[in-house]
């Protein structure tokens, strides 16, 4: 019974054209994927954390030099 029913939605017209969608969006890459490729996300997550970071070496500077400038302003 589940198999002639399985059978008529795999042969509907709608059921074709999702799978020939499907398959259509999931091609394979074009290339292989290289090491920096894959390395790539780690790297940039490195590389912000260190711009994070020396910005919040900058503020703090900052803070500092406009603390030194108010007490000698005094």
């Amino acid at each position: 019974m589940t198999s002639r029913l399985q059978d008529k939605v795999h042969g509907s017209a709608e059921y074709q054209a999702l799978t020939a969608q499907q398959q259509a969006s999931e091609a394979p890459p074009d290339r292989e994927e290289t090491v920096a490729d894959a390395v790539d996300p780690v790297i940039g997550l490195e590389k912000g954390k260190a711009e994070f970071w020396m910005q919040v070496a900058q503020l703090l500077l900052l803070y500092l030099i406009l603390r030194e400038l108010q007490r000698g302003g005094a």
